[in-house]
Parts: C-alpha cells; sequence; structure tokens
C-alpha cells in the first residue's frame, strides 16, 4: 500500500484553498478533489511506494515533536502536463520549508524507507494540488482560473501527517510545535 507523508495547515490557510477547490469545481472547469476522497489541502515531502507504516509512523511523530510551526506563502500557479493534469499553488520556499523536508529525510536515510525520487531533496518539487484530472480542453482555463482569481494565500503549517492511498485514508496527524504560543 503507497504512503505520503504530508504537512497540515492552519485552519485559516485550509479554508482558503478549500475555497478555491469548490470554486474551481463551480466553474466546471474540474471536479472537486473532495471527489477523489482528497479531504484536506496538503503538500506531500514524501511518497512511498511501499513502507512499514508503524516505522513510517514513529519517524513523523518524532519529526513534529521536534519541528515548530511555520509560515507558508502560496504565491504562484503551476501544472505538471501529465496524464493526471494536475494544477497547484506554489509555496514560497522558506526557510522552515526547506528545513522540515531536509531533517525528515536525513532521519530516514539509514533506514528501509525508500522514498519515491521526486520527493527526494534536490528533485522535490512542492506544490499543493489544486485541480486533478482536468479535461485537456480545460487544462489552461482551469490554470488562468486561478492565477486570475488570487492564488496568493499566506498562512502556517501545524502539523504533519501520514496518509495511505488510493483511496485516501489519514492514518494519522501530529501537530508541530507551537511557537510564541500559536500553532
Amino acid at each position: 500500500m503507497p504512503y505520503a507523508v504530508v504537512l497540515h495547515f492552519s485552519d485559516e490557510l485550509e479554508k482558503k484553498v478549500l475555497a478555491l477547490w469548490q470554486k474551481l469545481a463551480d466553474t466546471k472547469l474540474t471536479s472537486s478533489l473532495l471527489d477523489f476522497g482528497i479531504s484536506r489541502p496538503h503538500i506531500s515531502l514524501a511518497s512511498f511506494e511501499k513502507a512499514d507504516v508503524n516505522i513510517l509512523l514513529k519517524y513523523v511523530e518524532n519529526l513534529a515533536k521536534s519541528t515548530p510551526s511555520f509560515s507558508l506563502n502560496f504565491d504562484s500557479v503551476g501544472s505538471f502536463p501529465t496524464d493526471e493534469k494536475v494544477v497547484y499553488l506554489a509555496p514560497n520556499r522558506s526557510d522552515g520549508f526547506i528545513s522540515i523536508h531536509r531533517e525528515f529525510h536525513k532521519s530516514i536515510q539509514n533506514t528501509d524507507l525508500s522514498c519515491n525520487e521526486y520527493y527526494l531533496p534536490g528533485k522535490w518539487l512542492p506544490h499543493c494540488t489544486v485541480a486533478y484530472r482536468v479535461e485537456d480542453l480545460n487544462f489552461k482555463k482551469a490554470i488562468e482560473y486561478c492565477q486570475e482569481t488570487g492564488h496568493q494565500f499566506h498562512g502556517n503549517v501545524t502539523g504533519v501527517g501520514v496518509l495511505e492511498y488510493w483511496p485516501i485514508k489519514e492514518l494519522a496527524s501530529f501537530p508541530l510545535k507551537t511557537v510564541n504560543g500559536s500553532a
């Protein structure tokens, strides 16, 4: 079973991204990601085709305990013109963002956990998917819609979790350390 390690957002930021998901669905440019079983916006730090989930959960929980929450800005729109036709929000790569990715991969490097190469340091393209399996006819329109209607969101990364996928099932979510009384 495949697994993903994902970053979760503050409630305020999550609501903004969910609203964009819904607007894209309302315009009929794409189906809502909720229709694919994706219930929470996130950014994947790693993906594993198979893993000992108990070991993976231990490393993710330790990461959460040692990592403070940090701010995140989505400042551009991008796409993967693959068969899946993905449109995404691209985050500004802050120190906290780069640090959590680097620390997670450093922590698992001497384990049997084998990450998908696209998520390895130096290859990883952080993104938050807002449209998936967009029809060819609507692909460019969906990108333009995101660019025109406002995609510059600010908020915080407040947690890290583990998903099992297809179908998607959240196995665990751990809060990051709070900083100055806020998560």
